[in-house]
């Protein structure tokens, strides 16, 4: 089913965007007419998914309100074990730990993972370990066999009922833990997906991406969130409960498998199991400072995404609940359809504009989308300060930034859904 389903996307999408730079260059007006009714409801579409998301996140603004007003007991204070897989990080590896034993909690551990690091970052894991004085910090070392291999390890020596995942690059915030915790009050939730906050930002390359970061927690991700169905879990910070991994089937460690948080997030999805978002379990990190590496990373994004999905879209639509049956149908949506479509119209308002010398379609097209994306930055940085910041970041995006992510996704779907291999 796999195969056959890259091999249909692939053709449909090829003959979408054909189909759309042939409409733009030749002058016929019902395939004009035809084009306009297909953007106006395509705009209607983008106006009432914002509509959705605002209330949807209003509406887990509200409970996360009435959940902080439930009385604290020691119940809601469990162990917690976090696990830190590590390849050559001794760049990082001390400050990460750091950040680890000073954390606002009083119940927790923490298991390092050396995947057969060939630099220093054992050595380094073991001299922190030495100096923790707020918890235990145990180092185990493996042969390299990937991310995935040292997480369920770290799961076998683990003794939390709930695991907090972080990426040896990143530095918790102190009060993240308890800020997450909170949530399991609630039995069916499964697992909680943190918020990633960029350390360096001393570019504009930095800027768009925490405001990417910013829109996507704050507006679509905390709507998801209040249904239970936030598709992914960050690898820098995530918190899950123990039984919902176990159930789930713990991190698969399969051959160019390039997103198990998020493959392991749909997987608990479809066991039944909510997972929720917070905005303030924090994970600090590095992101990429130039364009190539921002690619690089995206590209393996991409790719690793849709890799999770297709092992787990047959299972989510026809072997599980509501929730496993939105999540695939949303995230299939989101990860194949929607970037071809946005891609097929502005190859279509391009070549219009060439055989047109005009603006005026894609002038309408633009300033509305870019009102949308505008009043979501406005709603989705309430609180944070510099506003006219933020709003200008806005534009610069819509100028530029996200059509050259954009184009790169579609690079990145057509190569996976050609399973070209992936260096």
């Amino acid at each position: 089913m796999a195969k056959q389903l890259k091999t249909f996307l692939l053709w449909v999408s090829t003959a979408m965007i054909l189909v759309s730079i042939i409409a733009g260059f030749v002058p016929n007006p019902m395939i004009d007419q035809t084009i306009q009714l297909i953007l106006v409801f395509y705009l209607a579409v983008v106006f009432f998914r914002a509509v959705f998301f605002f209330f949807g996140s209003f509406r887990e603004k509200v409970e996360d309100y009435l959940l902080d007003r439930l009385p604290s007991t020691e119940y809601a204070r469990p162990m917690v074990t976090i696990i830190v897989p590590c390849y050559n990080e001794e760049a990082v590896i001390a400050k990460s730990l750091k950040s680890l034993m000073n954390l606002d909690y009083p119940y927790y551990e923490v298991i390092v993972v050396n995947d057969g690091s060939t630099d220093s970052t054992a050595a380094i894991a073991e001299m922190v370990a030495g100096t923790a004085y707020k918890c235990s910090i145990q180092v185990i070392n493996q042969v390299n066999q990937g991310k995935a291999a040292a997480l369920n390890n770290g799961l076998l020596h683990a003794v939390g009922d709930l695991i907090l995942c972080v990426d040896a690059d990143s530095s918790i915030l102190p009060g993240s833990m308890e800020a997450g915790i909170r949530h399991f009050r609630d039995p069916k939730v499964g697992a909680i997906a943190g918020f990633v906050e960029i350390a360096n930002q001393q570019n504009w390359l930095l800027e768009l991406q925490q405001l990417e970061y910013l829109v996507g927690l704050n507006f679509s991700r905390r709507a998801l969130s209040f249904m239970g169905v936030v598709p992914i879990v960050p690898g820098p910070a995530g918190l899950f409960r123990r039984k919902a991994i176990f159930q789930a089937g713990g991190f698969q460690s399969k051959e160019h498998m390039y997103a198990e948080d998020a493959e392991l997030s749909l997987r608990i999805l479809g066991a039944g199991w909510k997972v929720k978002s917070e905005e303030d379990l924090v994970a600090v990190t590095e992101a990429p400072e130039r364009i190539m590496p921002l690619l690089r990373q995206r590209y393996r994004w991409n790719r690793g995404t849709f890799q999770a999905l297709l092992i787990n879209i047959k299972s989510l639509l026809f072997n599980s609940g509501w929730r496993g049956k939105w999540v695939g149908g949303y995230l299939f949506t989101e990860s194949a359809i929607t970037p071809v479509l946005n891609f097929c119209l502005i190859l279509y308002f391009l070549t219009f504009f060439v055989r047109e010398a005009g603006l005026h379609l894609f002038s309408k097209w633009y300033l509305y989308l870019l009102a949308v994306d505008v009043l979501t930055t406005v709603i989705a940085v309430h609180g944070r300060g510099r506003i006219y910041k933020w709003i200008f970041l806005t534009i610069l995006n819509k100028i530029g930034f996200y059509y050259m992510l954009l184009t790169w996704r579609i690079l990145s779907l057509f190569e996976e859904w050609r399973d070209k291999e992936m260096s």
